[in-house]
């Protein structure tokens, strides 16, 4: 009734979009986001929802592109990891790994986090060593990165390289002594890779102070 009375109001139409979806009418949702394509208002949003759409049909191409779409807002980062999920899952990583190295160039505030999307995918892949490599470039390229960093030392602990987790973390808690996820990171890592109980037990105990 209310996409009647205002058929330009772009939050009603994707509100109505959303429940034609959620309800599992899935031609009316994707008439409803087309719509609002047409009328250029939440454009990344509709191509996001489109997207969703299209993988729930079993129609990973047609998903992709839609996917490619997403140009901003809080979609783009989620879209993003699909498209590069979905080469993936299609027998191309490259195309995957270079879809999102492009977008670290077209959006440089969201390098961090497309570096760390990057290497997720590296991981899942169980290619330890090039997630390592990757996120060591991001890295060289700012070295206070937290999350890269900490990124990084997941993977030396699951190598069982202390010096490097040590390294990563303690350069973390340089920047931020009361960072807990660091030092509780850093303490269980001594546990299982050494024996020096006494230091790790130390910095357990710190990060439960801080977040207990």
């Amino acid at each position: 009734i209310l996409a009647e009375q205002y058929p330009e109001d772009a939050n009603i139409l994707f509100s109505l979009g959303l429940a034609h979806k959620e309800i599992g009418d899935l031609a009316k949702a994707r008439q409803t986001f087309k719509t609002l394509i047409e009328q250029e208002q939440r454009t990344s949003d509709a191509h996001y929802l489109l997207g969703r759409i299209a993988e729930e049909d079993k129609q990973p191409e047609e998903a992709v592109f839609q996917y490619r779409q997403v140009k901003d807002g809080q979609n783009l980062l989620p879209a993003s990891m699909r498209v590069a999920e979905l080469y993936t899952e299609h027998e191309n990583l490259a195309a995957g790994r270079e879809y999102l190295s492009s977008l670290r160039a077209i959006y440089p505030a969201l390098r961090e986090n497309l570096f760390q999307m990057e290497a997720e995918l590296l991981i899942k892949m169980d290619r330890l060593n090039e997630a390592y490599d990757l996120l060591s470039t991001g890295i060289a390229e700012d070295e206070n990165s937290v999350n890269l960093r900490y990124a990084r030392s997941i993977i030396s602990a699951e190598q069982q390289d202390m010096a490097a987790v040590e390294d990563d973390l303690r350069a973390i808690l340089a920047i931020d002594r009361s960072n807990a996820t660091a030092l509780n990171a850093l303490g269980y890592t001594m546990l299982n890779l050494t024996d020096r109980y006494q230091e790790a037990q130390a910095l357990i105990e710190q990060a439960y102070a801080l977040e207990p």
